[in-house]
């Protein structure tokens, strides 16, 4: 099969390492996994876009996790925190307003990320 999209050869299901594969891809819309990833990526940022402008305007809270002793910025709707570390339900949660971004505990690497976005969200 050949990818609708960018045209990449796309593995024949017998070679797929999930034995179901057969049951869920279908030529018709069969997409390879870099397309897949770069569509579902532009989703989860679009999510996060929409919620980050209301958060700036004063009308919400960022949600954080505590993972390792360091409080991570979660995105909105996926358990995910703005680093890409996955967030557990044994991971302690809370939230944070924006004003509160600067503070000493918040993982550099979400708040970089968490600003980037904000000023993309606040732009559009």
């Amino acid at each position: 099969m050949i990818c609708k999209t960018c045209g990449n050869p796309i593995p024949e299901a017998s070679q797929h390492p999930d034995p179901n594969i057969h049951k869920t891809v279908t030529p018709a819309w069969a997409e390879c996994m870099d397309c897949v990833k770069k569509k579902s990526n532009a989703a989860v940022e679009a999510r996060q876009l929409q919620a980050l402008s209301q958060i700036v305007r004063g009308k919400g809270a960022l949600k954080t996790a505590v993972i390792s002793r360091v409080r991570h910025l979660s995105m909105f709707g996926f358990d995910l925190t703005w680093c890409k570390t996955e967030v557990k339900a044994s991971h302690k949660k809370g939230y944070l307003e924006w004003d509160e971004l600067d503070k000493a505990d918040v993982c550099t690497n979400c708040r970089i990320r968490v600003r980037r976005a904000a000023q993309d969200a606040v732009a559009a």
